[in-house]
């Protein structure tokens, strides 16, 4: 067991944590203390573990704030209000896929976010070797339960999860417009490798690229 101290915004809290090996996968249960400095105390359990198909339900919800976002800023390539049972549907094939590795974290036994991913096996051509990646599809954290360290939780279990498999790297890819997540990502340890390119065929006057696609802020 370790235990490690953090302090902010007024508050000492403290992380108990411990790994567990499960019949589907490990997991961890983590006891958080949370001292107010005034006398009270809030105590919560969060737990790391393999999402199932019960979940779906929540997850739906918990991504459509992110499927708005996307949406919102690029409405010619995201749909919105997309049925949830569409959703769900499309939700419970990637899960069961034998590639996929879908994690969820609980706050008090209620979901509080979850993360998709994949692994992938790149075939050799020629110009590159043959490697596995694990692709992260998503991080998604419910408003009310973030700063809390749970995005790192779910990684930190993915990455277990990969060095177990012998893959070297996860990789993932973030739209131009969501600068919270390249914060959130560089924060994490992610490092930019790679920038997509687009042009506007066509008429310039007509056919631009949007604003919201365009690279502004280096990590």
């Amino acid at each position: 067991m370790n235990i490690a101290e953090k302090r902010g915004r007024g508050k000492q809290i403290y992380d108990l944590g411990f790994a567990i090996d499960a019949p589907r996968g490990r997991f961890n249960d983590v006891r958080r203390r949370a001292d107010h400095g005034d006398g009270r105390c809030d105590y919560h359990f969060m737990k790391i573990r393999r999402a199932k198909s019960a979940d779906v339900p929540r997850l739906v919800v918990l991504n459509r704030a992110l499927q708005d976002a996307h949406a919102e800023a690029l409405p010619k390539k995201f749909r919105r209000d997309v049925p949830e049972e569409v959703v769900a549907r499309a939700f419970v094939a990637m899960m069961e896929a034998a590639s996929s590795h879908w994690l969820v974290a609980e706050v008090d036994e209620k979901i509080a976010g979850f993360l998709s991913g994949e692994f992938r096996e790149r075939e050799e051509s020629w110009c590159v070797k043959a490697h596995r990646v694990c692709y992260l599809a998503a991080i998604v954290v419910a408003p009310e339960f973030r700063r809390r360290g749970i995005a790192r939780a779910l990684l930190e279990e993915l990455k277990r999860e990969v060095a177990a498999r012998g893959v070297d790297f996860i990789e993932l890819d973030v739209w131009a417009f969501n600068e919270e997540a390249w914060r959130a990502f560089a924060k994490l340890g992610f490092e930019r490798v790679m920038e997509r390119m687009m042009l506007a065929a066509g008429n310039p006057n007509q056919a631009r690229l949007p604003e919201v696609l365009k690279v502004r802020t280096p990590l």
